[in-house]
């Protein structure tokens, strides 16, 4: 009960309300549109590449922000070595990085549109697309060849994307 008491709603009635207004629980971003206004980002599509320790917190803080339309790339599984930083469960062990993200991002909210893409980019037939749809790509991945292939991809495209600085500052790459 000591939730309760530092003013946590244990009993689900927050739970129950938003569920019994609409049958989902899309996110409520009063909290925090003093600070940005989300509805500035509803119909933004951003590509992620690489949900590991980097990428992963990455799209929950953006999805916690408003963002709605997904391209998740990554061909690897959430494997135990990955657990010391990465920020998902032992019970996704096993399980493709892209649609534990994308669980993730469809628990909180519902309303987002997900696109999962299992695979390698480099030889992806379905990269270049997502490239050219997206507001933004994100480069997360931590292999500098994978890296200088968003990049290339992306100015081709004539489409902004942000690398892993601190990846890249801690690497030296």
């Amino acid at each position: 009960m000591i939730f309760g008491r530092i003013g946590g709603n244990i009993d689900g009635q927050a739970r129950d309300k938003a569920i019994n207004q609409g049958g989902s629980m899309t996110l409520d971003f009063t909290r925090i549109e003093y600070l940005l206004n989300p509805k500035e980002f509803e119909n933004v599509r951003i590509t992620v590449v690489g949900l590991g320790s980097g990428g992963a917190p990455l799209c929950d803080h953006l999805t916690m922000n408003g963002i709605r339309h997904w391209d998740l790339y990554d061909p690897d599984i959430l494997d135990a070595v990955n657990l010391v930083k990465h920020p998902r469960m032992r019970r996704d062990l096993g399980r493709p990085k892209v649609e534990i993200q994308k669980d993730w991002i469809m628990d909180r909210n519902p309303d987002s549109k997900v696109r999962t893409f299992v695979e390698d980019i480099m030889t992806s037939s379905n990269f270049s697309e997502s490239v050219r749809s997206s507001d933004i790509v994100i480069s997360c991945p931590d292999k500098k060849s994978v890296r200088e292939f968003i990049s290339d991809q992306c100015v081709t495209a004539q489409i902004p994307f942000v690398p892993s600085i601190f990846y890249l500052l801690l690497s030296g790459d």
